[in-house]
């Protein structure tokens, strides 16, 4: 099965898959990412993940077992590129692309890759740019 996003289902990150914004290579990234991701989920579906980070603050986030340090492991390897010159290959995932696409992931593994698709596919709600809590005071 392929568990990628589809044109209906929007980019995962925010860049146009089809270049138009630049992000073609990066939206194959995150996808990439997401189906090693989900792939895995499926072979381990009694897996104990738990993941943990600082709200509103993305690419900062702790994954809070042996099975979540293992899932993160496979969803960053997958992103590694080509060889260089110098026949190394490197992650091309940044630290946002791999919170966001966690964060998708541990939603799948809760509630299954369909309910996944059925949520990204909802239009978004009329006040969907208010946050969702008053901002921190001043000190």
């Amino acid at each position: 099965m392929n568990y990628r996003h589809t044109a209906e289902m929007g980019e995962i990150s925010g860049f146009a898959a089809d270049g138009s914004m630049g992000g073609a290579l990066y939206e194959k990234v995150c996808n990439d990412m997401l189906e090693a991701g989900v792939k895995w989920i499926m072979e381990h579906p009694d897996a104990e993940l738990k993941m943990s980070g600082i709200r509103n603050v993305t690419g900062i986030f702790q994954m809070g077992t042996p099975a979540g340090e293992e899932l993160e492991k496979v969803v960053a390897e997958s992103s590694r590129g080509e060889p260089d010159a110098t026949g190394k290959t490197h992650l091309e995932c940044t630290g946002a692309q791999m919170h966001h696409v966690m964060m998708r992931l541990m939603f799948i593994s809760e509630h299954g890759w369909d309910k996944y698709v059925e949520e990204v596919l909802k239009p978004y709600p009329d006040d969907a740019d208010e946050p969702d809590d008053e901002p921190p005071a001043a000190a």
